[in-house]
């Protein structure tokens, strides 16, 4: 039986939903992107809640380009997901962490308006 990589909520609301990967529970936020500029290239793009920040200077991730998307769910889980392309595959990996206490330390929700 094959696993889902990234867990979807299908019956909270009427379109399919990103679930923590830590607690499954629904009410996720989209914190931020980066990506890493691969090979010989110099570069990493952020955009957070503050703006877009670039980085002309950043060493290359590897040999292929690295893309990471921040997210955090209410129930005080911090989750990236990490795509890494090499040789004609793109790798996922799933990194997890407990948020701040503070709350003035936590990432901000990237808002639609």
């Amino acid at each position: 039986m094959h696993k889902e990589c990234i867990p979807i909520d299908y019956k909270s609301i009427s379109q399919p939903v990103l679930a923590c990967p830590v607690c499954n529970f629904f009410y996720v936020h989209p914190v931020g992107l980066e990506c890493r500029s691969p090979g010989n290239s110099n570069g990493h793009v952020r955009i957070d809640s503050k703006g877009i920040h670039l980085n002309p200077e950043a060493p290359p991730s590897g040999r292929g380009v690295l893309i990471i998307l921040h997210f955090t769910c209410e129930c005080g889980h911090a989750f990236d997901y990490e795509f890494q392309f090499h040789k004609g595959n793109t790798l996922v990996e799933c990194k997890t962490s407990r948020l701040p206490h503070d709350p003035s330390l936590r990432p901000e929700t990237i808002w639609r308006d």
